[in-house]
């Protein structure tokens, strides 16, 4: 029995390990008049994905009628 659990929680601890995290961040555009939030979406992946979408939004979006951020 012990080993039962022995390989049980052996299995729970290498499952666990080989998971990998998903990072997300929200994007939104605001209008820099008014302050009201024009788009907002949310980009989940590798940190590398991740870090691409964001660039790319606020270049998109972040001009003189609009400020963009991501967090």
């Amino acid at each position: 029995m012990k080993k039962l659990f022995f390989f049980l929680a052996l299995a729970f601890l290498s499952a666990a390990s080989f998971t990998s995290c998903k990072k997300c961040e929200t994007c939104t555009a605001t209008d820099r008049s008014t302050g009201v939030i024009e788009y907002s979406t949310e980009y989940c992946g590798t940190k590398a994905t991740v870090d691409a979408n964001t660039s790319s939004f606020i270049s998109i979006w972040d001009d003189t009628y609009t400020s963009a951020s991501c967090n």
